[in-house]
């Protein structure tokens, strides 16, 4: 909401907006980007149990659900079950923003994580995440903070470099960062030191204590 907001960026776009050159994304479909990183491949006949779907650019795209990896500049056909994940995709190389507090009635959680999608082999990414009160106006005059995370990766480990940033940095002091279990790369961070590490299925999740807050110059 921040980029569209700042730069006019479309939260939700037409594949052929990020991909004008490929002939696939202008054929007529139901495909949509949400944001930059994100391949949301809507289920819109009845009955449908699969889903067909070209991955559009270069590189990889990541199942958010299994993790499992398939190469751009294919098509893929993925599980559509009524009573399973709707199929979405997320783009190598990226981190997406999460909010793992709880939400109900009357009252809303705002706790920050990160789902990251690293590159396979040798590449670097970075990942930014506006925060503000919520609920003033105040972020107009300058009062709002970011996350960045910055991920260096080799075919040997992964870099993490993580910062809170702006005139109201976030004040959250840990983070949960999830990525492929299958991923067996040493970890290092810089900003933060791991204090939980567990493993569900397909997804890893590290509890990250963070170091005091870092402002950009």
């Amino acid at each position: 909401v921040w980029r569209y907001h700042r730069d006019y960026e479309p939260i939700i776009r037409p594949t052929y907006h990020d991909f004008p050159h490929e002939a696939q994304c202008h054929a007529e479909n139901d495909d949509m980007l949400l944001g930059a990183h994100l391949l949301v491949a809507a289920v819109v006949e009845p009955g449908q149990t699969e889903r067909r779907v070209w991955l559009p650019g270069s590189g990889a795209w990541v199942d958010w659900h299994s993790a499992r990896r398939y190469h751009a500049g294919q098509w893929a056909t993925l599980s559509a079950a009524l009573d399973g994940p709707p199929p979405l995709l997320a783009r190598e190389g990226c981190a997406v923003p999460l909010n793992l507090g709880r939400i109900h009635f009357g009252q809303v959680e705002d706790v920050r994580g990160f789902q990251l999608f690293p590159f396979e082999g040798a590449g670097e990414f970075e990942a930014t995440c506006f925060e503000d009160d919520g609920h003033s106006t105040a972020c107009r005059e300058g009062a709002h903070g970011q996350w960045r995370l910055t991920v260096g990766c080799t075919a040997q480990g992964l870099q993490v470099a993580i910062a809170r940033e702006g005139q109201r940095p976030p004040t959250q002091e840990s983070l949960v960062l999830r990525l492929p279990s299958r991923d067996a790369r040493t970890l290092s961070f810089t900003g933060a030191t791991i204090v939980h590490d567990s493993t569900d299925g397909d997804w890893r999740s590290l509890t990250l204590a963070l170091d005091a807050a870092r402002r950009a110059a």
